[in-house]
């Protein structure tokens, strides 16, 4: 086999001064504010120290202990890519220059770990030689049983190879190894979209264990059945890479997107040992977790390796698998922002028990005493998962409002609900919407390809029903929808051009066929071509009071007739057929522009235009062209930035209101710009989308916003504008007491499609 050279140190250690937390829990205090743990156990950090410094914790992503030594080994693979050796007993850290993201030792000291996405090596400590030990690339988690099986997690990022996002059987002596778990087949048995592999291990009997980014895990039985365990729903960035690790009958997993700790044994008994939102990730959803049956050892990457204890001296498996009796969960469930019960809600509970609320929404379960995770559910509203803790011999309410696809927080005074959703009405994809003269609106549905029309009440503003309008055409790959006074309907056809589409006498809608020869064509049923610019990769459209329009062409534009330099990054005018380029983003006195893949764009009543970028940038242009930069997405010189494609509207009142991602990434939001330009004012937070159109009616009294399936309407209570509400907030009744936790979704949020 070959030697392995890339070593830190002429042993391959680098061993420095920094030392464990002497004791003590977080910073020398009890975890207890910030986490709860199952009776029996208690936790601490016990090391924290994090990059740039070259032993600090990063993104770890497997923990294993040396059964010799007892040093604790961590796997990481961001930017400090090296394996960490933390020696528990002498509270000394060093390093192995090897980014890895598995290893495991075997009963004999041997270490087997991935070597960054190439192969797999092994420390054998009698030589003191880090060897080349098998040619498989990805390795995504590793595992050795007591009895010495050697078994690896191969994802199917990194070189190609054979058995992608498979757990191989790897042998000790020659390094030889077969498929041992399928992916494929598991798809197959469990009817279930397994994506990539991430993590893996095995239980004491054989069981093996997968683990998927899209927070999936998978149990291969002994007799070769397959079920799915404990499915993680809350993501990180779109993904939940949640750790494993397992010993003494027990299979360890956490899972930083809701901050929790689990704990499986053999039986498929699912059990919480710990929760917190300290225990969440924050940019990354990796994680590493290991036992050696008096300690459990996780870290994730808050920087913070954490240690779970038995009190007394007891073994973990004792405390975990204790009879602790029995008590009581009960309460209400109700609709979020009404006091509404919900008949026909479920709660079901990680150790599978579940419960239906009764008509009046109310429910009742006799439940083990200990920690609980629950998902309340019902069709057509958002799963909530909540954390709740049950003593024996005691009732413990629970009344919690299920949200039916509302944004989680809303500004006092103000109410929100659902206007249209899937698929009781056409809104599959909904990204953005447009009010028309009569007081109907329109939404681009890019999830289906079709645009909408919602026809509301006249005097109630009641939604009254919804059609659709166009289809086909490309229009998958629109965006945004605009309508001028002619009632004329306006939106991109994929990348290639913007198309017109008349109004029509009836409810029939438009049916678009693309030529998959030329794109400058798209015809409808009658025959009638629609196209009536060829400006590419138009992501705004904005009909201005004259009823000329103005097309924001992004990083996508092209040459064109008139414009041999491009559309690129700039604002298209457009008039009796010919265009121009209106704006290319520079502010007066500046020599940069402010747009970068300029995207949603909209008008207010003095003919003003907002526009939107993929830097966060958000700005408006006035009728002769100036641009002025209204709020910078870095938040340079502000309370907070502004998150790729957001989008800026006025209420028709004079009032900025912006849509988009907070300046760390972590929560949906619309927000109000205050009249003095400085600051922001939440409406809205908690929202599934992070990108899409929006549009005010009834004078700035109500909202409507795009938000995927759904269409919804925020409202103000008090007939105020929702300005007059943010800068001059009704009193707020006072808080009630929360005997539960809530994990938000934060980062489950879908992307606009031009992100990375």
């Amino acid at each position: 086999m070959e030697i392995l050279s890339r070593m830190v140190g002429r042993a391959g250690l680098v061993v420095a001064g920094c030392t464990l937390l002497a004791g003590g829990f977080l910073f020398g205090q009890t975890a207890e504010p910030q986490t709860v743990t199952m009776p029996g156990l208690t936790a601490e950090i016990i090391y924290n120290v994090s990059t740039p410094d070259p032993l600090g914790l990063d993104l770890p992503q497997d923990l294993s202990v040396d059964p010799l030594s007892g040093d604790l080994f961590i796997a990481q693979n961001g930017a400090s890519a090296n394996i960490l050796r933390v020696d528990l007993g002498g509270g000394q850290v060093s390093s192995i220059g090897f980014a890895s993201e598995g290893l495991a030792f075997a009963p004999d000291g041997t270490l087997y770990f991935g070597l960054s996405n190439f192969l797999l090596g092994a420390w054998f400590r009698e030589s003191g030689l880090f060897r080349k030990f098998a040619i498989i690339p990805a390795v995504r988690g590793v595992a050795v049983t007591r009895e010495g099986r050697l078994l690896v997690g191969r994802g199917s990022f990194g070189p190609a190879g054979l058995f992608t996002d498979s757990i191989l059987e790897v042998d000790r002596g020659d390094g030889f190894f077969q498929q041992v778990f399928d992916t494929a087949e598991a798809e197959s048995a469990t009817g279930l979209d397994l994506s990539v592999m991430s993590a893996m291990t095995v239980d004491s009997s054989g069981g093996l264990y997968a683990g998927y980014n899209s927070g999936i895990l998978v149990k291969k039985r002994l007799d070769g059945s397959f079920v799915s365990i404990n499915e993680r729903p809350i993501r990180i960035s779109g993904l939940n890479e949640f750790g494993l690790g397992h010993f003494d009958g027990l299979v360890y997993q956490y899972d930083t997107g809701s901050g929790t700790v689990f704990a499986i044994d053999e039986q498929e008994h699912v059990s919480v040992l710990m929760f917190g939102e300290v225990l969440r990730g924050v940019g990354a959803s990796v994680s590493g977790i290991t036992s050696d049956g008096s300690n459990i050892y996780f870290a994730g990457d808050r920087n913070q390796l954490w240690r779970i204890r038995a009190e007394g001296g007891a073994s973990l498996s004792s405390v975990i698998n204790a009879d602790r009796g029995t008590g009581t969960l009960a309460g209400t469930i109700r609709v979020l922002f009404s006091d509404l019960p919900l008949a026909e809600a479920e709660l079901r509970f990680q150790n599978g028990q579940s419960v239906v609320t009764a008509a009046d929404g109310s429910f009742s379960i006799s439940l083990e005493a200990g920690l609980y995770e629950v998902a309340v559910s019902k069709a057509d509203f958002s799963t909530s998962i909540l954390n709740v803790q049950i003593t024996a011999g005691e009732t413990t309410t629970l009344d919690f409002p299920l949200n039916p696809g509302l944004p989680e927080r809303l500004a006092p005074g103000l109410a929100a609900e659902v206007v249209a959703r899937y698929p009781a009405d056409p809104t599959l994809g909904s990204s953005d919407v447009s009010f028309d003269r009569e007081g109907n609106f329109y939404s681009m549905n890019f999830g289906n390809g079709t645009i909408s029309k919602h026809i509301l009440d006249p005097e109630t503003r009641e939604h009254l029903r919804s059609y659709i309008f166009a289809s086909g055409g490309n229009l998958s790959n629109s965006f945004i929808v605009a309508v001028d006074d002619d009632l004329n309907v306006y939106a991109s056809t994929g990348n290639d051009g913007v198309l017109m589409l008349p109004p029509r006498g009836d409810e029939v809608p438009y049916e678009l066929t693309a030529d998959s020869n030329d794109a400058s064509i798209v015809r409808d049923q009658d025959g009638v071509n629609r196209v009536i610019s060829r400006v590419r990769d138009v992501d705004g459209i904005a009909v201005r009071p004259d009823g000329s329009l103005v097309f924001s062409s992004g990083s996508g534009g092209s040459p064109i007739p008139g414009i041999p330099d491009g559309t690129f990054n700039s604002l298209v005018d457009f008039r009796n057929g010919v265009e121009s380029i209106f704006s290319r983003g520079v502010p007066s006195g500046a020599t940069e522009s402010v747009f970068s893949n300029n995207d949603i764009l909209k008008v207010d009543a003095q003919g003003r235009l907002m526009v939107g970028t993929d830097s966060g940038n958000v700005a408006r242009i006035d009728p002769d062209g100036r641009v002025e930069l209204i709020w910078p997405g870095d938040g340079a010189g502000k309370p907070d930035g502004a998150g790729a494609f957001s989008g800026l509207n006025n209420d028709g009142n004079g009032n900025l209101f912006l849509r988009g991602l907070t300046g760390d990434g972590s929560d949906n939001t619309l927000r109000m710009i205050t009249p003095d330009g400085n600051d922001l004012i939440t409406v809205a937070s908690g929202m599934r989308q992070c990108f899409g159109g929006f549009g005010f009616d009834r004078g700035g009294r109500d909202v409507y916003v795009s938000e995927g399936r759904l269409v919804i309407r925020i409202f103000t209570r008090d007939g105020r504008t929702i300005a007059e509400n943010l800068l001059n907030p009704p009193e707020q009744p006072t808080a009630v007491e929360q005997n539960y936790r809530k994990v938000l979704p934060r980062g489950d949020f879908l992307p606009h499609p031009e992100m990375d």
